[in-house]
């Protein structure tokens, strides 16, 4: 099949598709928010107390302020909800029968429901599953073999500021000082989480755009990264001996640090918190400068840092890379300058050999290795993206568990903020034993369903499918060498475009629509805590791009990884099985589950979702 013919056909369907969704759209659910939901509204104006005489003739009575995430949550008077930060809601008396009472005007249309042809989606995804595995299938792929690569550090001005002494500094000092305004900000100014510039810029803009860093330019946030800066300052003071015990030299700790931060933040609402979010930056940033003074080198970057071995995955998508240019280079060196250091360089701070290295997941970018290079033998090149998934020759278990891991994760992050999501769980709190227990709160009962189920999608239904179907591939396609154990880590590294997917659609979401929310934050905090003057906040500021645009963003996003998922996972079987026949029989099951995710990532993402911070 030549490749236009691929062409041809995959438009065939996509139209084909896209006609069928016209004609039979799936039922669009919910409506989609009004911007009092999405583009930062405030909720409850005033500052009245339940069933006082603000309440104007002719209007309702105010009966009470409720938290709209947890309703049993409730106060006589406005403000804000102390365990997710969201702003209470105005809950009124039910009128007169006879009507009499004079109702304030209706307020402003909601906009009409975003069509989210869901069934569509599904019928586009089948077909493009075809095609591709036809086409990949089909396809006879060369040799690998060393091309001339973009080098970017070939550029004499990049080349010259890699090289410089203040190279890592200059990027890292002005991090530094902006978490070191997150915590003030956090701590002294509003606890609004909308409205204060700790929580927006952390959670909305500088998360949401990490993402999106990773896979474009690889692990260059770790070059300028202020807790890396600290770890590895703490060890140059210290100068500690002492290396981790060999067998937690992994990603392991990393992988359980991530996952229970992120349940803290679901249940204790981080995200919304500016008290919450400054405390999470100290706490950050004590274990990074104690782990530097204790251990060499950046051993909180390489074995600890919460989000590294996140970064590492994710990185291993990007274009670029930084290796040695030519290994018998390296081989011939005798002081091994790149890994120890020199009068240049203080040596590889994620202890990483140049000659050896073959992926992203653990080089910080932080240039010690072009710096010591006595051959100039580093280069900094552009290269097929997520060419490191299929490429390594030592694929890791910890690396394939936390892939695995990932698609759950970002699952249940996501579907915390869609609006079924509380009826969900209520579901599935009839079939737990807490009534049996004596709890019966509901506020409590919703915080344990969802760690129930947050724990067994995270660590045991993602991970045990995964093993199922390394199972039955193994089963399918018998391979003298090829255990369960070795098809789990191999296959899972497919699983790495599934959950980046839903992580990078997610959070495009949150950039277009509450991103230019920044804005107004800063104006107030301008004026509020300076002395000059910003001009007026406007707080109903309005989004990027509208629902409709956002969610054919987030759908291809979603199909396009899914794709490149499709791709990486032929290339998996190609290289470990040789024989085409018996390499398709070994990837098929893991296609199934891929389509199963992306499915279901589909059918969240075309729920109506909730802002992350309301003004």
């Amino acid at each position: 099949m030549s490749r236009f013919t691929f062409l041809g056909l995959a438009l065939v369907l996509v139209f084909a598709s896209s006609t069928w969704a016209h004609e039979h759209p799936a039922s669009p659910g919910k409506p989609t928010p009004p911007a009092s939901t999405a583009a930062d509204e405030v909720l409850v104006p005033g500052a009245v107390t339940a069933g006082s005489a603000a309440s104007q003739a002719g209007e309702p009575k105010i009966l009470y302020w409720y938290d709209p995430m947890h309703p049993d949550y409730k106060s006589d008077k406005p403000g804000v909800a102390p365990d997710c930060g969201m702003d209470l809601v105005a809950k009124y008396a039910d009128p007169p029968a006879g009507g009499a009472m004079s109702m304030p005007a209706a307020p402003a249309a909601a906009p009409p429901p975003v069509a989210r042809p869901l069934g569509g989606m599904v019928a586009l995804l089948g077909a493009l599953t075809g095609i591709a595995l036809a086409f990949l299938y089909t396809r006879q792929f060369p040799r690998p073999r060393k091309a001339r690569q973009f080098d970017l550090l070939q550029i004499g001005w990049v080349k010259a500021f890699v090289r410089w002494k203040y190279f890592q500094p200059t990027l890292q000092l002005p991090n530094l000082a902006v978490f070191a305004l997150v915590i003030y900000l956090g701590f002294f100014d509003t606890q609004v989480g909308g409205r204060n510039f700790a929580t927006k810029l952390t959670w909305t803009i500088w998360w949401a755009a990490i993402i999106f860093a990773f896979v474009l330019v690889g692990k260059l946030w770790c070059a300028m990264c202020p807790f890396g800066a600290l770890t590895v300052w703490s060890s140059r003071i210290f100068n500690p001996v002492r290396r981790l015990p060999v067998s937690l030299r992994n990603i392991w700790m990393a992988t359980l640090a991530f996952a229970l931060l992120t349940w803290v933040d679901e249940s204790f609402g981080i995200v919304a918190s500016p008290r919450r979010t400054a405390w999470l930056v100290i706490a950050i940033a004590a274990v990074a400068m104690a782990t530097g003074a204790l251990f060499q080198r950046a051993t909180f970057c390489r074995s600890l840092c919460p989000i590294g071995g996140l970064i590492g995955l994710y990185s291993m998508v990007s274009p670029l890379e930084l290796r040695a240019r030519q290994a018998s280079l390296c081989s011939a060196c005798a002081t091994k300058d790149c890994y120890r250091g020199n009068h240049k360089s203080q040596g590889c701070p994620m202890f990483e050999f140049p000659a050896v290295m073959e992926r992203n997941n653990y080089c910080n970018l932080c240039g010690e290795c072009v710096k010591s290079c006595p051959q100039d033998n580093i280069g900094f090149q552009l290269r097929p993206p997520l060419q490191d998934l299929w490429s390594s020759s030592r694929p890791r278990f910890d690396e394939a568990f936390l892939a695995i891991m990932l698609v759950g994760l970002v699952f249940m992050v996501t579907g915390h903020m869609v609006e079924p999501w509380h009826e969900w769980m209520d579901r599935v709190a009839q079939f737990l034993p807490w009534t049996a227990l004596g709890i019966t709160n509901h506020q409590v009962v919703e915080s344990l369903t969802f760690t129930v189920v947050y724990l067994a999608a995270i660590f045991i239904i993602a991970p045990l499918l995964l093993l199922l179907v390394s199972l039955l591939s193994r089963s399918i396609a018998p391979a003298s060498g090829i255990s369960a154990r070795k098809t789990f880590t191999t296959f899972a590294y497919m699983f790495v475009p599934i959950g980046l997917a839903l992580h990078l659609a997610h959070n495009l979401l949150h950039l277009l629509k509450e991103g230019p929310g920044i804005v107004p934050v800063i104006q107030r905090t301008i004026n509020d805590l300076t002395p000059w003057r910003a001009g007026t906040p406007n707080w109903q500021i309005p989004a990027l791009a509208s629902d409709s645009a956002i969610y054919y963003l987030q759908m291809a996003v979603v199909l396009g990884f899914y794709l490149l998922s499709l791709w990486v996972g032929w290339r998996l079987a190609l290289s470990n099985y040789g024989d085409r026949k018996l390499a398709l029989k070994a990837v098929l099951p893991m296609v199934l589950v891929a389509a199963g995710f992306t499915i279901l990532n589909v059918f969240l993402l075309s729920q109506p979702m909730s802002a992350r911070h309301h003004h």
